[in-house]
């Protein structure tokens, strides 16, 4: 009884490790600018990318950072510093 309490605490101790370790999963939002030019962020657990599209074009990627929260903050940031909604 005693061997299979520290079997499940040492697997827990390791999951909990394993999921501090990795970079938060932050999210998706679109904004849209005066012009009609319209801007999506999304970040996954891999990277984050910016992507505009004109209107009349097609989606572009105009920017890729690191993963994390900070990241997709930073950039939702700049977006609407520029005047985006």
């Amino acid at each position: 009884m005693k061997d299979k309490n520290v079997k499940k605490t040492i697997v827990f101790t390791m999951l909990s490790m394993a999921l501090a370790a990795a970079p938060a999963m932050a999210g998706h939002k679109r904004l849209k600018s005066a012009d009609g030019t319209k801007v999506s962020i999304d970040c996954s657990s891999q990277k984050c990318t910016a992507k505009e599209k004109a209107p009349g074009k097609k989606w572009a990627v105009v920017k890729t950072t690191p993963p994390g929260t900070e990241e997709y903050e930073s950039l939702i940031s700049e977006y609407e510093a520029k005047g985006y909604k």
